[in-house]
């Protein structure tokens, strides 16, 4: 009983921390990670154990996608691909912002959700300076496009690699199984911003003049490393579909991609350092020890028998949990920085 008291106050206070803004996420769920292996509270939360309850699989994921994405950052494609779509819509503002709505959703699905946004945002502000609207009017309904677009596939999001490794879902059953409701999200998403930003619809097309001849190739530093990238990018998303019929694990196909991608890029690990995410990779080292705490004290158990003898109708456990870690996680930290 005092152990399960003592992983409940840590697992209570790491969130208060991290609510309250009382220091960095991933320093504090890190630290508290290790609080709870040092008071003890199982006997399996021990460093020669650390395999048995840290997820590698998710960890390396998240490690290869890093170094791949970063590394296609800096041959300038995402800035190109902005400005392609600025041109492509010939001025017209809604295009711009259902295009740019698409796009986000997209790269979002195979890529980290911070750095396709923060790409975008400066195209996006300069767009919004050239029309004379406020920025919010496209960033706001840009980051509900990432989050969409996020949850389509299995590495769209860190929670998504974390429930598709413990499921043992595929990448493609992952896909097949989130793509129509995100479709139907975002779908909703956009015609629910068109019809509250209807100044959107009498803004000039003459406005976007400037931004309509910069040239997307000119984006672009490194046409042979993007070639290169591209190629590689793609054999790793092809490896994602189809992993388990070769029998690999989805992290090996990613810290693989990554590895060829440092051996054609010629960079080495202290370069490309600043592109990985540490703290998320940290946090989650320290919410694997914390939530394998909770495990080993039959707290997770107790609280999974609260619900079930609350009712055990399929239907109604099914909306308690979707609406409770729905309602959570719009209180709680979630996994992006």
């Amino acid at each position: 009983m005092i152990a399960k008291i003592i992983s409940l106050l840590i697992f209570f206070f790491t969130y208060y921390l991290i609510i309250f803004g009382k220091g960095n996420k991933a320093v504090i769920a890190f630290s508290m990670g290790l609080l709870v292996s040092l008071v003890k509270v199982s006997d399996t939360l021990r460093v020669s154990n650390v395999g048995d309850f840290i997820d590698f699989n998710t960890l390396g994921i998240l490690l290869g996608m890093m170094i791949v994405v970063g590394i296609l950052k800096t041959t300038g494609l995402f800035q190109a691909i902005a400005i392609y779509i600025v041109r492509k819509s010939k001025g017209n503002v809604i295009s711009i912002f259902i295009f740019t709505m698409l796009v986000v959703a997209i790269l979002s699905s195979f890529l980290d959700n911070v750095t396709t946004l923060i790409l975008f945002s400066p195209v996006i502000i300069y767009i919004c300076q050239e029309i004379e609207i406020k920025p919010e009017t496209f960033l706001f309904p840009m980051i509900f496009s990432a989050n969409i677009g996020g949850t389509a596939t299995m590495i769209g999001d860190p929670p998504n690699i974390l429930v598709g490794s413990a499921s043992g879902k595929s990448f493609l059953e992952f896909l097949l199984i989130m793509s129509i409701p995100s479709f139907i999200a975002l779908f909703l998403s956009i015609i629910y911003f068109l019809s509250i930003h209807k100044e959107l619809k009498v803004i000039e097309r003459k406005k976007l003049d400037n931004l309509m001849k910069a040239d997307p190739g000119k984006a672009i530093v490194d046409y042979a490393l993007l070639k290169k990238g591209l190629f590689v990018f793609g054999l790793v998303i092809l490896g994602f579909f189809i992993h388990e019929y070769l029998d690999y694990e989805a992290a090996l196909i990613a810290l693989t991609g990554g590895a060829v991608m440092l051996l054609l890029s010629k960079k080495d690990f202290d370069e490309i350092s600043g592109e990985v995410e540490w703290d998320t990779l940290f946090f989650f080292v320290g919410l694997f020890a914390i939530v394998k705490a909770l495990e080993d004290v039959h707290v997770i158990e107790d609280v999974t028998n609260l619900i079930y003898n609350f009712t055990s109708h399929p239907y109604i456990l099914l909306i308690i949990v979707l609406w409770g870690s729905g309602l959570l996680a719009a209180f709680m930290v979630q996994f992006q920085w």
